[in-house]
């Protein structure tokens, strides 16, 4: 027969690793594209592919090609296809659509007139096949494409091309895995890297293995099967060939017990010493019932252990590859930079060894202190990560980051020119603020925002109420791509020292952060999905628990590490201020209410009652605090963890004052819909003056730079607008004056 005409699927950034493998394995013809790789073989190959790619995640055999530009034409046109030669009323089906357009706008409409088509053009009288949507006879991947071959939304002119998913499922499922760790990664993603980082090479010439964050132990098994040779398809048990017509089943059952007695026959000569640890048992237990799964327990050891302690095999050589935690899925504080530096520190002892770190920021990868030779692309999921390759030797240094450094106090003397600059400006700009600082009593503010282009950072103080120690935090928005990474670290490494000098504070108390100054919809957006707790790796000294702050007589907690933001908003300190006048004897509702700042002014002015209301349980917790802080009784001044929007849609209570202060953007996965605050605002905002008293005012404020109030949709109904954005724009935000936008809404 002719060689089946097949496509392989991959992550992107994955092709030539794959095309390489494909090559390895026989097949002919490799082509590679965007996430695909195109391909040729016999039967034969198409088993041996099966069973031995690592990186593919699904193995495709294209069937028709069919315009789609209506449901009921795709419909008509797959009918017209023969499927016999695949399907029969005695089996079983599922469709997998992927992609989605104005005909086709949800995979699950297009998958069900796919499965439609196939089953109506295959009935056999009162007979049909039947749809399953797990462990199906067979599997058909349904893509929408445009007219180049690539799959795309919104387009003119659409294609379907149906192909049989001949490994039933994605093959990054190899079967040995079925419990996973809290941030877990693909097996096909883990083997790539391995590739990448040198591993078939490394273990050849008798090298050792390393994960020093083994999690699940993916790294680990990964590692083994490679070493040995085991083919990653050898535990899998449902796949899709058996109703392809080529099918030879006698050959598929020898190539399959060929690969499991390559298992069972594997020993200790064949594999390399490959050790892993992680600091949670609940972890290593799910580690060791994977690799007990996989048969390959006698040759993977893992320890419970804190990365800082582990210690890798003892081998001349070796490879220490791992995926620590970046703050994206894990839960995350800033002490992950001291984290890297550590794991940095062990590396560099390593010499002989390669080293292979996966990451999602340059800041975390330069912490490490070590040179990195290559880098290369890997998503991991939807996070955009880069996978750090090092060689381990005398040459390459360890050299620990500034913020390792936490009792220095910088001396003005040691600053370079451009910092000086920074140095001087800090001392001007505190100068200028002086006089309103001791008018106004206010402890914490924004000192400078970007003033200097080269040092593009946000810097407020914060004074500490019970002792008056201040603390100064810098946020950095992200430089331009243009810009060297170094350059952007020596800036980074000059505003700390500059701020240290200026304030004649030991470096642990300046704390650095990044914002990307974002533009459009995410304008100075609020974080409101990034609830970044402390981990374990965090050491709570002092100076890294919350501690209280003083504004207006009242008490607010600040936390400067566990979060992007500190838990007060220092810009709408005026609405806050405003919102305590208008609020007396009033009942006051807080929407979207972060930690409760605005109700503790509203309690301690004098209102009848207050609701606050946010998503984050963390955020409710904090607001409590604060609440205690002030002595705010909580039977009249209630606190409530919930959805926003939805809780919008119920309520029926109504309220004198309303304070709607959203996210410029949201899509938690703990909300039912997205917000988009440019979009929604008639329905959202219409939705909270719904709950207003005849007489109630409403206080809308938003961070959205570009946000355009549609003013028209609520004068039309008889409500009064008025701009309060100027009067609500301090002294320390003079310079950045488009920090918020505020309205007052009534009738």
């Amino acid at each position: 027969m002719k060689p089946l005409v097949l496509v392989a699927t991959c992550a992107r950034g994955m092709e030539s690793l794959l095309a390489n493998e494909l090559v390895d394995l026989l097949a002919q013809d490799v082509v590679a594209g965007d996430r695909i790789v195109h391909f040729s073989a016999s039967p034969e190959i198409v088993y041996r592919v099966l069973l031995g790619t690592r990186l593919a995640n699904r193995v495709l055999l294209p069937v028709c090609e069919v315009s789609a530009k209506t449901a009921d034409d795709l419909y008509h046109e797959l009918c017209a296809v023969d499927w016999s030669p695949y399907i029969n009323p005695d089996i079983s089906l599922c469709v997998d659509f992927i992609g989605e357009s104005n005909t086709f706008r949800n995979s699950m409409f297009g998958a069900q007139r796919v499965k439609d088509a196939l089953v109506d053009s295959t009935r056999d009288g009162t007979r049909r096949a039947s749809v399953a949507k797990d462990n199906p006879d067979i599997r058909f991947n349904a893509v929408l494409l445009n007219d180049s071959g690539h799959a795309n939304s919104h387009m003119h002119s659409e294609y379907v091309q149906v192909a049989v998913d001949l490994g039933n499922g994605s093959l990054h499922r190899r079967g040995y895995r079925q419990e996973a760790g809290e941030a877990p990664l693909k097996e096909t993603l883990a083997a790539a890297m391995l590739v990448r980082a040198g591993w078939p090479a490394i273990a050849k010439l008798g090298g050792a293995l390393f994960d020093p964050f083994c999690g699940s132990g993916t790294f680990l098994i990964e590692a083994a099967l490679m070493a040995a040779n085991i083919a990653p398809g050898t535990y899998r048990q449902q796949w899709g060939v058996a109703q392809c017509p080529w099918h030879d089943e006698a050959l598929w059952h020898s190539l399959r017990k060929e690969a499991r007695n390559k298992l069972l026959n594997v020993g200790s000569a064949d594999l390399p010493k490959i050790a892993g640890s992680d600091v949670l048992t609940t972890v290593i237990k799910k580690a060791r019932a994977n690799i007990t799964r996989a048969g390959l327990s006698e040759y993977i050891s893992i320890e419970a252990e804190h990365a800082n302690d582990s210690q890798p095999p003892r081998a001349k050589s070796g490879l220490l590859i791992c995926n620590p935690p970046y703050g994206e899925r894990l839960d995350n504080d800033p002490d992950l930079i001291g984290l890297y530096a550590c794991l940095g520190e062990k590396m560099g002892a390593m010499h002989g060894w390669q080293g292979a770190i996966l990451t999602s920021d340059k800041l975390y990868a330069q912490a490490i202190g070590l040179r990195s030779y290559k880098s290369y692309r890997f998503d991991n999921g939807a996070i955009p990560c880069r996978l750090y390759l090092f060689e381990l030797n005398e040459k390459n240094h360890f050299k620990p980051v500034l913020a390792v450094q936490k009792e220095t106090v910088v001396l003005p003397a040691v600053l370079s020119e451009s910092a000086q600059m920074l140095y001087n400006r800090l001392h001007k700009n505190q100068q200028k603020l002086a006089s309103w600082l001791a008018r106004s009593g206010v402890s914490c503010y924004r000192l400078y925002d970007a003033d200097l282009p080269e040092y593009a950072f946000a810097i407020d103080v914060y004074q500490n109420s019970d002792n008056e120690e201040i603390s100064v935090h810098l946020q950095e928005y992200a430089p331009p791509k243009t810009i060297d990474e170094q350059a952007a670290r020596r800036r980074r490494e000059e505003a700390q020292l500059a701020v240290s000098a200026a304030f004649n504070l030991p470096l642990r108390r300046v704390v650095l952060k990044s914002r990307e100054r974002q533009r459009g919809d995410n304008q100075y957006q609020k974080n409101t999905n990034n609830k970044k707790k402390l981990s374990h790796t965090a050491e709570k000294t002092q100076e890294k628990v919350p501690f209280p702050a003083l504004e207006n007589t009242k008490f607010f907690w600040i936390d400067l590490h566990s979060y992007l933001d500190t838990g007060l908003f220092l810009d709408t300190r005026p609405v806050r201020s405003f919102l305590a006048e208008i609020t007396q004897g009033k009942h006051f509702l807080n929407l979207f209410c972060y930690t409760a700042s605005a109700s503790v002014y509203a309690a301690e002015s004098g209102a009848l009652s207050s609701l606050s209301i946010d998503m984050s349980a963390t955020y409710i917790d904090w607001a409590r605090r604060n609440f205690i802080a002030n002595g705010i009784d909580t039977r009249k001044h209630k606190l409530l963890t919930d959805d926003c929007l939805q809780w919008l849609n119920i309520a029926t209570e109504k309220f004198d004052v309303i304070y709607l202060d959203p996210p410029t953007f949201s899509n938690s996965k703990k909300m039912q819909c997205t917000l988009d605050i440019q979009r929604d605002q008639v329905e959202l905002i219409g939705a909270a003056l719904d709950l207003l008293n005849d007489d109630g005012v409403l206080v809308f404020v938003t961070n959205h730079q570009r946000f355009k109030l549609e003013q028209e949709a609520f004068t039309e109904n008889g409500w009064h607008v008025k701009n309060m954005s100027a009067q609500t724009i301090d002294k320390d935000f003079q310079r950045s004056q488009k920090i918020h936008q505020c309205w007052l809404i009534s009738r």
